[in-house]
């Protein structure tokens, strides 16, 4: 009747109440357990198997567990609702000679925003609705399984997840496919259009380690984040492309290479860009540059120009420094705050 009372045999609390009843028959050789369940609230059956009293086989079949009953019983908030589907069939029980499958079916499943936004400092407000299924198989200290979870946000895909339950280590590979970044604004509140394809491996033992790449931009970007600190090699993004996807105006077209560093704890990083063969786009600076010197700015090309930024939280503080043949143009300071979407900057130029 009350779960909450065996939390010195469980370590961890659990809520709620619940019922099972069923047939036992047999000897110490070999008892077999026949019996239903009404847990997350479901219509659950089972049957265990046991060797002088061990479980050696277990199958059992989960149908329609509701996903919030399932997270009240192990003492977590209201995070999301739906329903759940589990089929299991465990031919090894013991850790060493672990095999069988089992089969999790999740859908109609919505998040609660409200219960999110209060417990992880998020604002989201449209609704989030996921399903997926998972097919994992036993091995002797290993669950193995492919993932296939669909989100209104993005679509996550892992071949192969392998948890060792003997030392807790994980390591999986990952494709995130994001259809449009648009999407992601209640998470980043920064306005993103286009869609992207993120590709890697997650490893978990003493450090969480999650690397990765990404095709994007008509160029290429590799990143590894330890725990909580990230990095990552941009090679050859075009920045017109990039200007596109985060909605700022268009004003320079060239090829950028870049290492960015950046802690997520502290919301504070690096960035070192070089780019390359670049050339000004018709725009405002252009035009008064050619109403007052009568040059046109967009006929320059600039080999190399140098980047360096420093991010602390939503502010952006950057020095440029560009040179062509008949000019020099030079940024020594310049702020981006990416909440506001403003820009303040010092701009010197300087023609022959």
């Amino acid at each position: 009747k009350d779960l909450s009372k065996l939390q010195k045999f469980t370590k961890e609390k659990l809520n709620g109440a619940l019922k099972t009843n069923g047939i036992v028959k047999g000897d110490s050789k070999l008892t077999v357990i026949d019996g239903i369940s009404d847990i997350f609230e479901s219509k659950s059956s089972y049957t265990v198997n046991l060797e002088n009293f061990e479980p050696d086989t277990i199958k059992y079949l989960i149908k329609g567990a509701k996903i919030e009953k399932l997270l009240y019983t192990v003492n977590q908030p209201n995070f999301a609702k739906g329903f759940i589907d589990i089929t299991g069939n465990i031919t090894g029980a013991k850790p060493e000679n672990l095999a069988g499958n089992i089969v999790t079916k999740i859908y109609e499943g919505t998040v609660n925003t409200q219960v999110v936004n209060a417990n992880f400092d998020t604002k989201l407000k449209k609704v989030l609705n996921f399903k997926g299924d998972i097919v994992t198989n036993l091995k002797p200290y290993q669950l193995v399984s492919n993932v296939n979870l669909l989100t209104s946000l993005a679509n996550v895909f892992v071949k192969k997840a392998v948890v060792n339950i003997k030392d807790n280590s994980i390591n999986s590979d990952y494709q995130v496919k994001i259809g449009n970044l648009s999407n992601l604004y209640d998470l980043t509140n920064t306005k993103m259009q286009g869609a992207i394809t993120l590709e890697g491996t997650i490893s978990k033992t003493k450090d969480l380690i999650v690397t990765g790449s990404s095709n994007t931009l008509k160029g290429k970007v590799d990143f590894q984040l330890k725990n909580d600190d990230f990095t990552a090699n941009v090679n050859k993004i075009e920045v017109k492309s990039l200007a596109n996807m985060l909605y700022y105006p268009e004003v320079f077209d060239s090829l950028a290479n870049a290492k960015v560093t950046y802690n997520l704890v502290k919301s504070s990083g690096k960035v070192d860009a070089t780019l390359s063969d670049g050339r000004f786009l018709p725009n405002k600076f252009s035009a008064i540059l050619n109403q007052f010197a009568k040059f046109d700015l967009t006929k320059e090309v600039y080999e190399s120009v140098k980047l360096d930024s420093t991010i602390n939280k939503e502010i952006i503080n950057s020095t440029v420094k560009m040179k062509s043949k008949l000019t020099e143009i030079t940024v020594p300071s310049s702020t981006l705050n990416s909440k506001t979407r403003t820009i303040d900057a010092i701009v010197e130029a300087k023609i022959k």
